[in-house]
C-alpha cells in the first residue's frame, strides 16, 4: 500500500517512490534495472536517516524499470527507489506529486519526471517554477474538479473505499524506544546472556537487579558499559538452564525511571511491588502537572506511555497521569534576551532576597504577568512588591494598637463588601492560575483597607479583614502573612492551617468597572475596580502594575489624572 495525507493531489501523482528497504523492491525491480537498483541500495545503507531527510541534499534514486496502476485514471506510474523515503514512515511508499510536495518536486526536477499541478489556491492554473504545498481548490482532478481539497479528498477516499482500493488510515510517527546505555548510572537491564538458551528473563523473584558498589564507572572508551568490567556482578547463571551466563551490561535510558517516578511517590516505602495500590488511589492521577513545554514531546510523552503500560498490567486504575497540565511562561532579562546560564543574564534568587525579602521574590515572580505567558524581569519592581508588604505590617500593627485602646464602631455593609469582593476575586483567580491578578487585587485591596484607617469601623470587623488578608496572601507570602497572624494577630496555630476564606455571593457582587490605564495618553493597561473606589486607592494600584512601571520606566511622574470609574492618565516626563 502507498500512504498519504493528502488524498486530494492523487491525481497529481507521476511516479511512486519506495524506500530502499522497503520489502517489495525485488519483486517490482525488472532484470535490467537489477543492477542499478542494488548498487543504490547498498549505497543508502550507509547514509544516515539525518542526511537522508535533509533538505539541503540532492534528492536521489533508480527507476526500478517496474509500474504501478494509477487507482481512478488507470495509468501506468513509474516506480523509483529513492532514500528520501523512509521504511518506518507510513508503508515506506509514498505516492510522487512534485507540484504540490517540495521533495517530490525536487527528486521529479532532478530525473525530469512530469510536474502536474492539480490544487491552487484560487482555481486557476499558475506559471510557477515551485510547487505548492498548500491547499486550496482542486483542478486537472476529473469529477472532483472544482472542489475543495478538504471536500475533494474526502470524495476522493470514498471512491477509493468503496472500490476496495483503499482507505483511511490512521499512522502514528513513533517508533522502538531503544532504551539501552552504555554507563553506569541506571537501571539494569534485567536479561541474562545464555550460550544454551539465549537471551532470558530475570525471573520476578530476583527483580530488582540493582547496581553493583564501586568506583570505577567512567566509561574506558571501547563502547562497552563500565558494568562490563565488573566480573564478579556480570558473571551469573542462567535461569532457565542453569549453566553459566552473563548479565546484561548495558543499563537503561533515565527517562525508563523518570517517566514514573510519581507512582512511587506515593509509598516510596512500599516492598511488594513496584507501587502502592492503596496510595494510588488516595493520591493519583496527579491533579495539576505544572511545568515547561520543552517536556511535551520527551518526558510527558514517555510518562504517558509508561502509565498505559502499567494500566495494561493491572498496575494502575488510570490511563492519563496528568489530567491538566500548565506550562509556565519564560523569564526574560530586562533586555528582553531570554534568562540563559550562556549568556550571563540569569538572576540569582539569593541576592535578590537578601536585598527584598523571600516573600517579595515570591510575590514580584507572581504578579510580573499571567502564569503561562513571557515575562520581563526588571528589579525596580520588585521595590512596589516590598513596599506592599511593608504597608501589611504596618497596617495589622496599627490595627492592633487601636484595638487596644478601644475604638470601636457599628459595623459597616461597605467595609464588609470590599472584603467579600477581594475574597471572590482571590479565589477565583487562584483556581484559574491568574497569580498575577490575584496579587493586583490584594494590592488595591490594602490600599482600600488604609483609605478605611480614619473612619470609623467596628474593631470586630477590621480583625476579620486583617486575618482574612493574612490568609489569602499566605499561599503567596508564607513568612510575613505567618508573621502577622501568630505575632500580631495573637494566635498560637499556623496561618497556613487555616480553612479558605468563604465569600457571600451577594455581598460579593457589587458593582465593578473596567479603568483604562494610561501612560501620556496612551492605553497600557485595564484594570477591574470597585465602582466608586477611592481615588487615592485607584492612582496607587494603577502606578504599581507591572506593565505601567515598564512604560514609566524610572521617569518622574509629573501627574496623574483620574477620571473616576473610567481612566488613569499616568503623564510622565
Amino acid at each position: 500500500p502507498v500512504f498519504t495525507t493528502r488524498p486530494d493531489t492523487l491525481f497529481g501523482v507521476t511516479f511512486l517512490a519506495l524506500a530502499p528497504e522497503h520489502p517489495l523492491l525485488a519483486q517490482v525491480t525488472t532484470a535490467a534495472q537489477a543492477a542499478a537498483v542494488e548498487a543504490y541500495v547498498a549505497q543508502a545503507r550507509r547514509r544516515t536517516e539525518i542526511d537522508r531527510l535533509s533538505t539541503e541534499q540532492e534528492k536521489t534514486g533508480v527507476f526500478t524499470g517496474g509500474t504501478a496502476v494509477h487507482p481512478l485514471t488507470g495509468a501506468a506510474v513509474p516506480i523509483w527507489v529513492a532514500d528520501y523515503v523512509l521504511i518506518g514512515y507510513g508503508s515506506g511508499a509514498v505516492m510522487g506529486v512534485p507540484g504540490h510536495d517540495e521533495r517530490d518536486y525536487a527528486f521529479a526536477q532532478q530525473y525530469g519526471l512530469p510536474i502536474v499541478e492539480v490544487v491552487s489556491p484560487d482555481g486557476a492554473v499558475t506559471e510557477t517554477s515551485t510547487c505548492y504545498a498548500g491547499e486550496g481548490v482542486l483542478m486537472h482532478s476529473a469529477r472532483y474538479s472544482g472542489m475543495e481539497s478538504a471536500a475533494g479528498g474526502a470524495a476522493i477516499v470514498a471512491e477509493l473505499a468503496s472500490a476496495g482500493k483503499g482507505r483511511p488510515q490512521v499512522t502514528y510517527k513513533m517508533r522502538d524506544w531503544l532504551i539501552s546505555r552504555q554507563r553506569y548510572w541506571g537501571a539494569p537491564i534485567p536479561i541474562v546472556h545464555c550460550p544454551t538458551c539465549g537471551a532470558v528473563p530475570v525471573p520476578p523473584a530476583d527483580l530488582p537487579v540493582l547496581l553493583p558498589e564501586t568506583d570505577d564507572f567512567v566509561p574506558a572508551g571501547d563502547g562497552r558499559s563500565p558494568l562490563a568490567r565488573i566480573a564478579t556482578w556480570v558473571n551469573t547463571t542462567c535461569p532457565q538452564c542453569g549453566g553459566d551466563a552473563q548479565r546484561e551490561t548495558d543499563t537503561m535510558d533515565g527517562f525508563a525511571c523518570s517517566s514514573w517516578y510519581f507512582l512511587r511517590f506515593a509509598n516510596p516505602h512500599y516492598a511488594d511491588g513496584p507501587v502502592d495500590p492503596e496510595a494510588l488511589r488516595r493520591w493519583l492521577p496527579v491533579d495539576v502537572y505544572v511545568g515547561g513545554a520543552e517536556h511535551a514531546v520527551m518526558h510527558l510523552l514517555y510518562a504517558r506511555f509508561w502509565t498505559k503500560v502499567m494500566y495494561d498490567a493491572g498496575i494502575v486504575s488510570f490511563t492519563e497521569p496528568f489530567p491538566h497540565l500548565r506550562n509556565q511562561g519564560v523569564l526574560h532579562a530586562v533586555d528582553g534576551q531570554r534568562m540563559s546560564k550562556s549568556r550571563r543574564n540569569v538572576v540569582t534568587p539569593d541576592e535578590v532576597i537578601a536585598r527584598y525579602g523571600t516573600d517579595a521574590l515570591r510575590a514580584y515572580v507572581l504578579f510580573l504577568g499571567p502564569f503561562d505567558g513571557d515575562v520581563i524581569w526588571d528589579e525596580r519592581g520588585i521595590v512596589g512588591v516590598r513596599r506592599f508588604l511593608d504597608k501589611f505590617w504596618r497596617l495589622a500593627q496599627e490595627f492592633e494598637a487601636k484595638a487596644q485602646e478601644g475604638k470601636v464602631a457599628a459595623a459597616d455593609e461597605g467595609f464588609e463588601r470590599g472584603r467579600q469582593r477581594v475574597i471572590r476575586q482571590v479565589t477565583q483567580d487562584m483556581a484559574r492560575f491568574r497569580f498575577n491578578t490575584a496579587v493586583a487585587s490584594l494590592m488595591a485591596y490594602l490600599n482600600e483597607l488604609i483609605a478605611w484607617q480614619e473612619r470609623p469601623v467596628a474593631a470586630a470587623q477590621w480583625r476579620q479583614a486583617v486575618e482574612s488578608f493574612a490568609v489569602l496572601l499566605a499561599p503567596i507570602c508564607p513568612f510575613i502573612t505567618e508573621e502577622v497572624w501568630q505575632t500580631v494577630l495573637g494566635h498560637t496555630d499556623s496561618v497556613h492551617q487555616q480553612s479558605w476564606p468563604v465569600y457571600d455571593e451577594a455581598l460579593a457582587a457589587a458593582a465593578e468597572v473596567t479603568v483604562v490605564i494610561q501612560v501620556n495618553g496612551k492605553v497600557r493597561e485595564r484594570l477591574a475596580v470597585p465602582v466608586d473606589v477611592d481615588e487615592a486607592v485607584l492612582r496607587e494600584t494603577a502606578v504599581a502594575q507591572p506593565t505601567i512601571q515598564r512604560f514609566v520606566n524610572g521617569r518622574a511622574i509629573r501627574q496623574i489624572v483620574v477620571v473616576p470609574n473610567r481612566l488613569v492618565n499616568i503623564v510622565v516626563d
